[in-house]
């Protein structure tokens, strides 16, 4: 019996030194998982945050608009957007329907006004580059690499009736549609665009050029009324103002070239 007991209280305790050493390896892994979890909880929300982060309308609009020119023209007039700048020249892309034929053709920027020429363009995409001799001053609107995923936002500014600065947005509602006269297919958007916004360039949330103007239509032109005034029935009548567009008639989605057309037109891979 004294022997069970003798063995019972031989068992040795660790001493001190192994117990801090075990203590600071239990330390060492709770910091080094709490500092991954820390880590994996920043990127999820960064990540989080820049993915469901939209611009505001107004960041586009102010983004497009201080790049989009008005193109007038003998028969017309249309918008542009700068894509070329440097060494005193400045080139836009419009569409090719603006230009087509045109002896006399006028770039108007916010600061100044100069003679533009036809640099290059292809009928079947709709789509000319136009170059002015002069630096109109405005930043230039690069060129997506990728085309945008339908249903994604889209902005644009035009020169609606010539009034430059007309601010639209839409929703991409297909990358595929077909037009007449156009040889790729077409992104239909649901946009409201007008005489005048014809070449203007729609951007995505990087500010990056995905398309321009191009058709609106057939069935859907927008009727213009009356301006205010007299009412040319009864002069001594009292005035009058109608809407400036009829609010029957106004077309919700338009035609754009697409990414892959304007990209092929400018020699981009």
């Amino acid at each position: 019996m004294s022997c069970a007991f003798e063995e019972c209280s031989c068992y040795e305790t660790p001493d001190a030194s192994v117990w801090k050493v075990l203590a600071k390896e239990v330390l060492i892994g709770l910091s080094m998982g709490l500092a991954i979890l820390i880590c994996i909880a920043v990127a999820a929300a960064l990540l989080g945050g820049c993915a469901g982060r939209l611009p505001t309308d107004r960041q586009m609009f102010e983004r497009a608009a201080s790049s989009t020119v008005r193109v007038e023209c003998t028969g017309g007039l249309g918008s542009g957007a700068v894509v070329g700048s440097g060494n005193g020249r400045t080139v836009i892309l419009t569409a090719y329907h603006v230009v087509l034929g045109e002896p006399k053709i006028t770039v108007v920027g916010p600061r100044m006004a100069c003679p533009g020429r036809v640099l290059n363009f292809s009928p079947s995409e709709d789509l000319a580059l136009v170059e002015v001799l002069c630096d109109l001053g405005q930043p230039v609107l690069p060129i997506a690499s990728r085309p945008p995923l339908r249903y994604s936002t889209v902005w644009l500014v035009g020169a609606f009736n010539g009034w430059t600065g007309t601010p639209s947005r839409g929703s991409l509602a297909s990358t595929s549609f077909d037009v007449t006269g156009l040889v790729s297919k077409a992104y239909l958007v649901t946009m409201p665009i007008w005489h005048g916004d014809s070449g203007a360039a729609l951007l995505n949330e990087a500010g990056e050029i995905v398309g321009v103007a191009s058709r609106i239509p057939a069935a859907l032109e927008p009727v213009f009324g009356s301006p205010v005034g007299q009412n040319p029935a009864d002069p001594d009548a009292e005035h009058y103002a109608t809407p400036l567009v009829s609010q029957v008639e106004i077309p919700t989605v338009s035609s754009f070239v697409g990414l892959p057309a304007i990209r092929s037109f400018l020699g981009l891979r």
